[in-house]
Parts: C-alpha cells; structure tokens; sequence
C-alpha cells in the first residue's frame, strides 16, 4: 500500500491513511482500534464482507464499470466528476456537490449524515429503491449525469 501511495510513513513507521482521517474526523475509535466509517457502513448493510475484508461499494461499483482504477487505487465517480469542474476541493478533500447544496439549504442533516434531496423524494414516493440503492424514476437525470439508472443521481442545475 506504501508504494500506491495510500499510506505515508512517519517517525514511527508507517502511517495508514485512515491515521489521518482519523485526525480529521472521519473515523472514530473502538476498543480495538480504529474503526473506518466502512465498518459503520457494515453494520447498516451498506457494504459487504469479501474474503480479503469489508468491500466498500466502491469496489463493486468497479466490477459494474461505474468507477475506474487509478495508479494509487479505485477512483470514486466523484474524482471524475471533480475533473469535469462539477465537484470543488476542499482543505479536507473533495467536497461533493451534496456538500454545497447542503450549505445552500437544499438538503438537511440526519443522524447518519447528508440526507441527499433524494431520500426525501423516497419518503414522499417520488423514488424507488433497487438493489443495489435509491433509483430516481426520473430518466432524465439518469441520462443528464451519464449514470447507471441502479446509481442515485441529483439533478445538478
């Protein structure tokens, strides 16, 4: 993982990245250590167990070809999307469009997080869910964002 560049070494060795996530409050601790958002996102059956360890859906986003691999790992849709001037970087990383709407008063917090404008349109049963998420049934997002119709899609203008 040193030579892909997704650890860092320090004074007293090598440093995971979750070390610095950790420093930014992305992560929290357990007992038995460090416990990654992606184990929180186990226990609410966001992600599954592989034979290697926890699969971020990230990894099988990859296997259905809505992500790709970069030379230090998997990129997340969001890396692209920054590349095309959707998204913005922030001190602490890429911030996503959710983020800003989230600033603007268009989506509101819960207590796992962003609650996206699209778990309120499933509340109100303007959306569905599929296996792999939450589906807009609007077509024309799904068209606007070149998403899969299975990925959750924002309207963006």
């Amino acid at each position: 993982m040193y030579e892909r560049g997704l650890i860092r070494r320090t004074p007293t060795g090598i440093a995971h990245r979750c070390e610095e996530m950790y420093e930014r409050g992305l992560i929290r601790r357990t007992p038995t250590g460090i416990a990654h958002r992606c184990e929180e996102m186990y226990e609410r059956g966001l992600i599954r167990r592989t034979p290697t360890g926890i699969a971020h859906r990230c990894e099988e986003m990859y296997e259905r070809g809505l992500i790709r691999r970069t030379p230090t790992g998997i990129a997340h849709r969001c890396e692209e999307m920054y590349e095309r001037g959707l998204i913005r970087r922030t001190p602490t990383g890429i911030a996503h469009r959710c983020e800003e709407m989230y600033e603007r008063g268009l989506i509101r917090r819960t207590p796992t997080g962003i609650a996206h404008q699209c778990e309120e349109m499933y509340e109100r049963g303007l959306i569905r869910r599929t296996p792999t998420g939450i589906a807009h049934r609007n077509p024309w997002t799904t068209k606007y964002l070149n998403r899969e119709p299975e990925a959750i899609v924002h309207r963006l203008r």
